[in-house]
């Protein structure tokens, strides 16, 4: 079995994959194991959607250690022969013979869709980018000072270009002065030679991905990654 504690000891996650007693959980604030979507059914009296589901990930998935485990942990990437995309309700139902420990299943924009479905049900402004082949969420805070955070889920939690858990540099760690400094931050590691990831600034155009027409590609400049001001 595997457990995982955050850094003042609450444990967050638990695996027990072999014996009578297998699982794979998520634990809430309260103590209470949360599985996967077919796990959760079997638990309720009343039927269980797929939209509440979602919404007791939104509620659970409340800081970046939970979030970063859960991405790594209940999701497996599998590679898909052309272009199919799945929204979040179909992602958190492919699980293979609906098991209480087998992972969601799906590609890179499929876990992006889901990731940004959670983030925009806890208030978070996300969004699913495309690049040549690949597409992932990022989304973008503010700080007090005017600073600029970005975040980004691909297989797991990156913040500022680092992966959750990495210490961050002096200046990951102070923010960014504008939206495109995040950016480029986030897609520093995608920035290979001949990669056709270019340096952003605040008026580049970048591309998205939309469930709702994802055949369509959707133009925004990078300045609007940014939140509302309040």
């Amino acid at each position: 079995g595997f457990q995982f504690f955050t850094p003042d000891g609450t444990k967050i996650y638990e695996h027990l994959l072999s014996g009578p007693h297998q699982k794979r959980c998520m634990i809430d604030r309260y103590g209470n194991e949360v599985g996967n979507f077919f796990n959760e059914k079997r638990k309720y009296a009343a039927p269980l959607t797929t939209q509440r589901y979602l919404e007791m990930l939104a509620a659970m998935l409340n800081t970046p250690a939970r979030l970063s485990i859960f991405f790594q942990n209940f999701f497996r990437h599998v590679p898909e022969q052309g272009e199919y995309y799945q929204s979040a309700h179909q992602t958190i139902r492919r699980i293979f013979d609906e098991s209480p420990i087998e992972k969601m299943q799906g590609d890179c924009d499929d876990r992006a869709f889901l990731a940004e479905n959670i983030l925009r049900l806890q208030g978070k402004k996300p969004f699913v980018v495309y690049i040549p082949a690949h597409a992932f969420c990022v989304w973008m805070t503010k700080r007090r000072n005017g600073r600029v955070d970005a975040s980004c889920i691909d297989g797991s939690l990156e913040h500022n270009g680092v992966p959750y858990g990495m210490r961050l540099q002096e200046k990951q760690s102070a923010g960014f002065r504008t939206a495109s400094e995040a950016y480029n931050a986030v897609l520093a590691k995608y920035r290979r030679p001949k990669s056709l990831v270019p340096l952003a600034n605040d008026d580049s155009i970048v591309h998205l991905l939309d469930i709702n027409n994802p055949d369509r590609r959707i133009s925004m400049s990078v300045s609007n990654f940014l939140p509302p001001e309040r």
